[in-house]
């Protein structure tokens, strides 16, 4: 659904939020609406519906097995350390919530998924009232403790502390994670934040999953309002709406971890997909130590055909290459990128002619070459910090030139009185 579509529906639900009617009350009941059914507990009531979906369901352009069929390491050096991922039996976890705030913000509804067997199965809690809140925290509880790690999207910053805000409040235990908790907006934005003008979920579905919602979704900054309209009018219908968006999230962070999965296996040749970013992918690997790894993702961005691409990928991996001393490979890179728009390849490679070579001449010469290009161009403003470094270093270098111009003194005398 594109923005036009998306934004008349919302003006639509508006409307109809504003001219709600005891009339609404008549509305069909929300768990014949969704074929649920209703949990009575001492703590509250909570309607839970439950789907399941075979392995080859497609959901965007991936089915939802495609997950699975990645190696179980995968994901071992992007958590914290001696920890890993085991997607086969990871819980996904969206919520649906009455605001943005931590404290003052109840999460209404929670969608988890996780795989069992042969099968991906996608369970819902919703709340009818407030007073119902401890219900459906019991019922999460238990999905939380069975499961050996969790997978959100933006849940380390949202989801999770509300959550666990919410059995505090409630004077419950908050239950404790078993495994490692991996957030598919922070591995998002690190892949495709230089790619893409958003990272939001509705963004990473459109570029990355090719997945098109239903007219049936709602935007979210209507769900608030409209889990309001339901607890005072009981308006089943638009509710449907968000449960299915709910729905549609947890789905989409399963394909968008498979796909984010499938980018993040050994590159295998220049990458064709141009949403892939191969420099990003090296930082990636460069960030967690995996440095050859890294190398492979830089240097297959060379031949990405895009001078920006290619460009931003010589820099890092020539700062790889000194880092590791491979300095003259460093070099190499630095002398290619001479006479572009960037000053650091004139000052590293006269610091590796310097203090590596020697060549204090050649040095001084790419240095006052910077100088001319940076810093004194008619059309160009100029840097001062930037000139007053290069000047310093050349000033450095004529010093040098002069002392290695001078006779060594002849220590001839002296061994003969010796």
């Amino acid at each position: 659904m594109d923005l036009r579509s998306r934004l008349r529906r919302a003006d639509k639900l508006r409307r109809s939020s504003a001219n709600v009617s005891a009339d609404s009350a008549l509305d069909v009941p929300l768990d014949i609406l969704l074929k649920g059914e209703w949990v009575e507990m001492d703590t509250g009531r909570c309607l839970v519906i439950r789907k399941t979906y075979s392995l080859e369901h497609v959901h965007g352009s991936l089915p939802l097995g495609a997950l699975l069929d990645l190696p179980i390491g995968l994901w071992s050096p992007f958590l914290g350390a001696g920890e890993n991922l085991d997607t086969h039996q990871a819980l996904f976890i969206d919520t649906e919530t009455t605001g943005l705030g931590r404290g003052t913000s109840v999460a209404f509804q929670v969608g988890i998924g996780y795989f069992l067997d042969d099968r991906f199965c996608l369970v819902q809690y919703f709340m009818p009232d407030y007073g119902d809140e401890g219900a459906l925290l019991d019922l999460l509880a238990d999905d939380i403790a069975t499961h050996p790690g969790m997978i959100s999207f933006n849940g380390r910053a949202f989801d999770w502390p509300i959550l666990q805000s919410r059995y505090i409040l409630t004077r419950r235990r908050p239950p404790t994670l078993r495994g490692p908790h991996l957030d598919l907006l922070t591995m998002s934005r690190r892949l495709w934040r230089n790619r893409l003008a958003s990272c939001s979920l509705g963004s990473l579905e459109t570029h990355i999953l090719g997945l098109e919602r239903s007219d049936q979704d709602v935007p979210g900054f209507m769900i608030p309002q409209l889990y309001d309209d339901y607890v005072r009018h009981g308006r089943s219908g638009p509710m449907a709406d968000v449960i299915y968006h709910n729905a549609v999230d947890v789905l989409s962070m399963v394909t968008l971890a498979a796909q984010v999965g499938r980018f993040l296996q050994p590159p295998k040749g220049a990458p064709s997909d141009c949403i892939c970013d191969p420099v990003a992918l090296g930082r990636l690997y460069e960030r967690v130590g995996l440095t050859e790894r890294a190398i492979d993702w830089y240097r297959l961005a060379q031949d990405c055909d895009d001078e920006v691409v290619e460009q931003a990928a010589d820099r890092h991996l020539s700062f790889v290459y000194k880092r590791l001393g491979r300095h003259a490979e460093a070099a190499a890179i630095w002398e290619r990128r001479l006479g572009g728009q960037e000053p650091y390849p004139y000052i590293e490679l006269a610091k590796h002619l310097e203090h590596r070579e020697r060549d204090f001449s050649r040095a001084r010469d790419v240095v006052e070459k910077a100088i001319e290009q940076f810093c004194i161009q008619p059309e160009q403003i100029g840097d001062p910090d930037l000139l007053a470094e290069l000047e310093h270093r050349r000033q450095r270098l004529m010093r040098r030139q002069l002392l290695a111009k001078q006779p060594t003194p002849s220590t001839d005398g002296e061994n003969s009185q010796s």
